[in-house]
């Protein structure tokens, strides 16, 4: 599929359109804005456009691509087999991912290379007003770990680190996040991970819910499951939100997320859709 993206490609953002959408009459706000009664708290076409724009720069904290997505056979065979438009599946996929992403309180973005080294020097410079004896600096690659404790050793090193930082002429490049890595991104304690699987695969179900329409004409299509759920689980491990292969080999480990996060609510707004 071609970048950039258009949303105003009906065809293609159908799938979104119709999660956005919900079910039910739309409503609108004392600021004049429009809500759907939808899982999609946020207004309809700002969140559309939001995704566009995200989408065509590369924004999306995924490592999983399109052409990983269009070239894997069995999944592609599973889509065909429940009559998805693989395209507008893969929108829709991409969508809840980075939505979820937006929505789950405890995710929040981590210090990037330029914020570590400030916050480092910082420290460094509150410890030189004190004895250097008091000071120590620990360095650990795998097995091999050095303590330095020497005080003039450590106040050279230091005003080494601050010189070097100064004489960088553009700190900007510093702040930028390697892209396909997510956990440098983004800070997420273990129940927010839990939080953010469940919620995408909610999402990625309210759709199914939606669009009862989209079943196979049997359980199987050329041996393959088609369970939405597997489905949906097969997605959670490409995505890359979690690395556990039980959720390619099938959906009960799934089922336990839907189960333990029944009554779950999101109550947190995002800063991206809203």
């Amino acid at each position: 599929m071609d970048k950039p993206i258009d949303c105003d490609n009906e065809q293609l953002f159908k799938y979104i359109y119709s999660v956005i959408r919900g079910k039910g009459e739309p409503h609108r706000l004392t600021d004049g804005s429009i809500r759907f009664p939808s899982m999609i708290n946020a207004d309809p076409q700002l969140a559309i456009e939001t995704f566009e724009i995200r989408y065509n720069n590369n924004e999306i904290a995924t490592r999983y691509t399109y052409e990983q997505y269009i070239s894997d056979k069995d999944l592609q065979t599973v889509i065909r087999g429940l009559k998805l438009d693989a395209d507008a599946f893969w929108l829709l996929t991409i969508f809840c991912f980075d939505y979820a992403l937006d929505r789950c309180g405890g995710l929040k973005f981590g210090d990037n290379s330029k914020d570590l080294i400030e916050k480092f020097i910082r420290v460094a410079e509150s410890l030189e007003e004190y004895d250097s004896d008091k000071i120590q600096l620990t360095l650990k690659s795998g097995k091999s770990k050095i303590t330095l404790t020497d005080g003039k050793a450590l106040t050279t090193i230091l005003q080494w680190i601050k010189q070097g930082y100064d004489s960088t002429v553009n700190k900007d490049c510093l702040s930028d996040f390697d892209k396909s890595d997510p956990q440098q991104m983004f800070l997420q304690n273990e129940e927010s991970d839990s939080v953010l699987i469940w919620y995408f695969a909610t999402l990625m179900r309210y759709f199914f819910e939606l669009n009862p329409q989209y079943k196979g004409e049997s359980k199987k299509c050329d041996g393959l499951s088609l369970s939405k759920n597997l489905l949906i689980s097969t997605l959670i491990f490409n995505l890359g939100l979690s690395r556990n292969p039980s959720f390619r080999e099938s959906d009960e480990t799934l089922k336990g997320f839907f189960k333990q996060y029944k009554n779950k609510k999101i109550e947190t707004l995002g800063n991206l859709y809203f």
